[in-house]
C-alpha cells in the first residue's frame, strides 16, 4: 500500500534514487532499496509539495533561468507551427506542443521562476535571444519597435486559458515605448528647449553642421587635428574641415558678423605676413649683414688681391687647358668693364746682358740672368676664377655640358687649392664671405617670396588673397630657380640655402595659405537663407514634424510660419550669432557636432533589445506567481 511522505523524507528520497540512478541501480532495484530502507513504498512526491530547486547554487539556478529562455523560444515557435497547421486544416506535429504541455512545463518551471537568481536569467536569456532584431533595419522606429515586439511576443508558449494575441499587444506595446520616448524627448527638447537654452544653440548649430557636411566623421576629425602650420595662425572650421558644405555655411554666416569675421581674417593674414618677415628680415637688417661681411672680409682680400705669387710651374699647366683658356676669354671682359685690361704675365727666359763695365782689354763685361716664372698678381688670379665661373655656367643654361663640364669643374678645384695654398688670406676671404653671405642671400630669397605674397597693392585689399596665395606657392615649388636668381650663384638650391626651420617656415605659409583658399573657393553660391531659417529648420526636423507640415511653415502666410514667427524669431539671432561663434573656431564645431548626435542609433537599439526583452519575460513571472 502506497503511503504518502512528507517533504523532508521526500527528499531524501528523492536524493536516494538520484544517487542510486548515477550508481547503473535499475528503477526496481532503487524501489526495492527504498522499500528496505523505509519499509513501505512510497507514493509519487507532489510536485508543488517539492521545490526541485532546493539545493542549487545562484548560479546554477541563474543558468536554468537562461536555459529556460532559449527553450521557451523553441516551445513557442513549435506551439504557434503546430496551431497554424491545425487552423489550415493540417494534423499537428507530433513535436509541437499543446496548450496543455506548456501548461504542465509552466507547473515544473514554476519554483525556479519563483527565485530572484531565476528570472533574472529568464530576462537575460530573453534579451540575448531578441538582441539580433535590433539590427533590422527601422527597429529603432516607433512603427518598427512595435512589430517587431507584437511578432516577438506571439512567439511566447501559450498555456491553456491564456491568449496569444494578449502577449503579442504587449510586445507591441513594449517594442513602441522606447522609441516612442525617445522621439518625445526629440520633440520635447527640439521645439521647447534648444531654441532657449545656451547648450540647445549650440546642438541647433551642430545638427546644421552635421546636415551640411558631406561626410560628418571626416570633417570632425579634421577639425580636431588642423590647427594651422604658422604660429599665430588660427582657422576656421570652414577651413580646417576640408568640407565644402561646412565651408558654404561659414561662408553663410560670415553676414551675421562681418566685423567678427573680417578680424579673423586679418588676424590669420598677420600671422602669414609676419612668418614670412621672419624670414625676409628688415633692410636695415640686410644692410647690417652686408657692412659686416664687408668689414671681414676686406682687408683679407685686400691683401690677397695685392700679392704677387711666381708660377712654382703647375699653373702654367693648368692656363694650357681648354676651360682656363675660356676663363681668360671672360676674365678679360670682366676686367674690361672696369675699364681695365687683362693681361697673363710671361715667363722671362734666362738672358746675357751687358753689367756697362770694361774688362782689362776694353771689351764689355756681361753677366747672365737667370730664366723667372711668370707672377700673377691677386686680383689677375681673382678675375680668372671669376672667368671660370661664368665659363663653366649652368647644366642645360650655357657653359659646358656632361663630361666637358665635369672636367672642367675638377679643374677648377686644382685652381683653386693652387691659388689658397699659395695666397693663405685669399682662402679665408672666400671662406669667410660665403659664411656670411649665408644670411644675406636668406633674407634675399625670403623678401622675393615675401613680395609675391604681398605685392605692393595688396595692403588696401586690390589683390584678392586666393591670387596671392597661389603666386607664392608657384614661386616656392620653383624654390631652385628662385634661389639661382636672386644669389646669382650657379648651383644654389632653396634646400642648400635656408635652413630647416626657415624651410618650414614657408611652407608652413604655402600650405595655410592654401587651405584658406580652398575654403573661399568652396563657400561660394550658398545664400544666407540657410542661416535665417537656421532655428526653425532644426525644430522641423529634429522634431520629426512631417515634409507636408514642414511645407506649410515655406508657404507665406502659413499657420507654422506664423506659429514658428511668434515663439522663436526672438531668440534666432542668438542662435545665429552662436553659429558666427561657433564656426570661427574649429574645435567648438566639432564638439557642437558630436552633441548633436546624443541619441546615436545604436543605443536606442540597445535600449530597445533590453526593454523587450525583459517585458517579455513579464508573461513568465506573472504565470510563475500564480503557481
Amino acid at each position: 500500500m502506497n503511503v504518502t511522505v512528507n517533504q523532508d523524507e521526500a527528499k531524501k528520497i528523492e536524493a536516494f534514487m538520484r544517487r542510486a540512478s548515477e550508481a547503473g541501480y535499475t528503477e526496481d532495484e532503487i524501489k526495492s532499496a527504498i522499500q528496505q530502507k523505509y519499509g513501505r513504498k512510497p507514493a509519487p512526491v507532489d510536485p508543488k509539495q517539492f521545490d526541485p530547486t532546493e539545493g542549487m547554487s545562484t548560479t546554477e539556478k541563474l543558468l536554468a533561468g537562461v536555459g529556460k529562455a532559449f527553450v521557451d523560444v523553441g516551445r513557442g515557435v513549435g506551439q504557434l507551427t503546430g496551431d497554424v497547421a491545425e487552423g489550415v486544416g493540417f494534423n499537428r506535429p507530433s513535436w509541437a506542443p499543446t496548450d496543455a504541455d506548456i501548461s504542465r512545463a509552466r507547473e515544473l518551471d514554476a519554483p525556479l521562476m519563483k527565485t530572484g537568481a531565476g528570472m533574472t536569467g529568464n530576462v537575460l536569456g530573453n534579451i540575448a535571444t531578441f538582441a539580433p532584431l535590433a539590427l533590422v533595419p527601422g527597429a529603432n522606429t516607433i512603427a518598427g519597435g512595435a512589430a517587431l515586439g507584437a511578432a516577438t511576443g506571439a512567439t511566447i508558449p501559450v498555456a491553456e486559458g491564456e491568449s496569444r494575441g494578449g502577449n503579442a499587444a504587449f510586445g507591441g506595446v513594449a517594442g513602441a515605448v522606447v522609441p516612442a520616448a525617445i522621439r518625445s524627448k526629440r520633440v520635447v527638447q527640439a521645439a521647447l528647449i534648444d531654441p532657449f537654452t545656451q547648450k540647445g544653440n549650440q546642438r541647433i548649430v551642430g545638427g546644421a553642421l552635421n546636415r551640411v557636411a558631406a561626410d560628418r566623421q571626416a570633417a570632425i576629425a579634421s577639425m580636431l587635428a588642423n590647427k594651422g602650420k604658422t604660429p599665430g595662425f588660427n582657422p576656421t572650421a570652414g577651413q580646417a574641415s576640408g568640407d565644402a558644405g561646412i565651408a558654404s555655411l561659414e561662408r553663410a554666416a560670415s553676414a551675421i558678423d562681418p566685423g567678427g569675421f573680417q578680424a579673423v581674417k586679418d588676424s590669420q593674414t598677420s600671422a602669414l605676413v609676419d612668418a614670412l618677415r621672419g624670414v625676409a628680415k628688415t633692410p636695415e637688417a640686410r644692410q647690417a649683414a652686408i657692412t659686416a661681411r664687408e668689414q671681414a672680409t676686406e682687408a683679407l682680400y685686400s691683401q690677397a688681391k695685392n700679392a704677387v705669387i711666381p708660377d712654382d710651374g703647375s699653373l702654367a699647366s693648368l692656363l694650357q687647358r681648354p676651360s682656363m683658356k675660356a676663363a681668360q676669354a671672360q676674365a678679360a671682359k670682366l676686367a674690361q668693364e672696369r675699364n681695365g685690361a687683362f693681361n697673363l704675365p710671361q715667363a722671362k727666359p734666362a738672358n746675357v746682358v751687358q753689367t756697362g763695365v770694361l774688362d782689362a782689354s776694353g771689351n764689355p763685361i756681361t753677366k747672365t740672368l737667370p730664366a723667372q716664372p711668370a707672377e700673377y698678381t691677386g686680383q689677375l688670379l681673382h678675375d680668372l676664377k671669376m672667368g671660370l665661373d661664368d665659363a663653366i655656367g649652368v647644366p642645360g643654361q650655357g657653359g659646358f655640358q656632361g663630361a666637358e663640364r665635369r672636367a672642367a669643374i675638377g679643374t677648377k678645384d686644382e685652381f683653386l687649392n693652387w691659388m689658397e695654398r699659395n695666397i693663405p688670406e685669399y682662402g679665408q676671404a672666400r671662406t669667410t664671405y660665403a659664411d656670411m653671405s649665408k644670411p644675406i642671400n636668406q633674407m634675399d630669397i625670403g623678401q622675393e617670396l615675401y613680395k609675391r605674397f604681398v605685392p605692393a597693392l595688396a595692403d588696401d585689399g586690390a589683390v584678392p588673397f586666393r591670387s596671392r596665395a597661389s603666386a607664392y606657392a608657384e614661386a616656392l615649388r620653383n624654390g631652385d630657380v628662385l634661389a639661382r636668381n636672386v644669389t646669382g650663384m650657379k648651383n644654389a638650391t632653396l634646400d642648400g640655402v635656408m635652413t630647416p626651420e626657415q624651410l618650414a617656415a614657408l611652407r608652413g605659409v604655402a600650405d595655410d595659405a592654401s587651405m584658406v583658399a580652398r575654403a573661399q573657393d568652396a563657400g561660394r553660391g550658398v545664400g544666407s537663407d540657410t542661416v535665417q531659417k537656421l532655428a526653425m529648420s532644426n525644430v522641423m526636423a529634429q522634431a520629426g514634424i512631417p515634409n507636408w507640415m514642414q511645407g506649410l511653415g515655406r508657404v507665406p502666410g502659413g499657420w507654422l510660419r506664423t506659429l514658428g514667427d511668434i515663439v522663436y524669431t526672438k531668440n534666432d539671432d542668438a542662435i545665429r550669432d552662436a553659429l558666427a561663434q561657433i564656426i570661427k573656431d574649429p574645435v567648438q564645431a566639432a564638439e557642437a557636432m558630436q552633441m548633436a548626435k546624443t541619441d546615436p542609433a545604436g543605443f536606442v537599439k540597445m535600449l530597445q533589445t533590453v526593454s523587450q526583452g525583459a517585458a517579455l519575460s513579464l508573461p513568465s513571472a506573472v504565470n510563475a506567481s500564480e503557481q
